[in-house]
């Protein structure tokens, strides 16, 4: 279904108003390229056209995901006492949330795994700025994501900043600390992370949570990201680029729609996931949401080397 009425931007150019193409009408054109992802999971443009080019089976399996995902979603605010002793057996988790595609997919996973109860969602917002940490996304719209999936309340980390205008290292931790205590108090003792395969960050985590008696868990982990990436697509998954480290992506995919374009365009040394960090993402809609965010992209700016898109809400 369209989104919204709203225009892209192009380049650094800022667009006024909201006349042209939605969101999943856009349309861009570049000079293709074959995506890779880590390890020897790379895909090839055939392989993406493959999965991507049955259109009809496409959208069955759409309809498909966002009927089971509803019903889900039902069955956990309809009829709670139906569910008590279920429940009362599953593992209560707080899940890292940064609004993007791994989160979403993440949060998938939890929900259809009998073991885990996802209680809360908490996401790191810049205490400055009032934005989603590395993402850019403003917290008005993090809070309308949450609202329209109807499902974990949102627990918001925001993080100070020293004089240079930056969070330190243990400021963060801190902030999470602080964070973390609270649903530790509620009987909550691990927490989900989106990662997909960076060692180093994975560690990081799980000494953090240790030292606080938390487990971590991965529920994503080492899976194969070309595989994630056309997953996403498949399931009726949207979502566009919010954010790209122009080291590493020209910055005219600041903005895009993460599509099967996208993925064919994405250079070759670039994780289909973006997990070396090279983009950011804002999901609006999918079958885990009970109704599309109507999110636009008015315009775009930088803050070296990274180019953000100014998401808004067009309501």
């Amino acid at each position: 279904m369209p989104i919204s009425a709203c225009s892209w931007p192009t380049g650094g150019r800022v667009l006024e108003n909201c006349h042209g193409p939605g969101l999943a009408q856009s349309q861009h054109k570049h000079a293709p390229a074959t995506p890779s992802g880590h390890g020897s999971q790379s895909c090839s443009r055939h392989e993406i056209t493959r999965r991507t080019a049955r259109k009809g089976d496409l959208r069955v399996r759409q309809r498909e995901c966002r009927s089971t995902w509803r019903a889900i979603v039902q069955r956990m605010t309809l009829e709670p006492s139906s569910m008590t002793d279920n429940a009362s057996s599953r593992q209560p988790v707080v899940l890292s949330w940064s609004g993007g595609k791994d989160s979403a997919l993440t949060l998938r996973a939890l929900l259809s795994d009998d073991r885990y109860d996802v209680v809360a969602l908490m996401t790191t917002v810049s205490g400055e700025d009032g934005r989603i940490s590395s993402h850019g996304v403003r917290e008005s719209l993090l809070d309308q994501q949450v609202a329209d999936m109807d499902l974990p309340p949102l627990h918001k980390v925001y993080l100070p900043t020293d004089h240079s205008g930056f969070c330190t290292n243990s400021q963060y931790e801190r902030a999470i600390y602080e964070a973390i205590f609270k649903h530790i108090e509620a009987g909550v003792t691990t927490v989900a992370f989106g990662d997909l395969f960076l060692e180093d960050l994975r560690c990081y985590r799980e000494r953090m949570m240790h030292r606080m008696g938390m487990k971590a868990i991965f529920p994503l982990w080492m899976r194969d990201t070309t595989e994630l990436a056309c997953q996403f697509i498949e399931e009726g998954f949207k979502a566009c680029l919010s954010c790209v480290d122009g080291r590493k992506l020209d910055s005219s995919f600041a903005g895009r729609p993460y599509d099967t374009d996208l993925l064919r365009d994405l250079p070759v040394n670039v994780d289909p996931c973006g997990e070396y960090g090279e983009f950011h993402s804002f999901v609006f809609d999918g079958p885990i949401f009970r109704k599309p965010v109507d999110v636009a992209v008015a315009r775009s700016h930088a803050c070296e080397p990274f180019h953000f898109v100014e998401l808004q809400l067009c309501n």
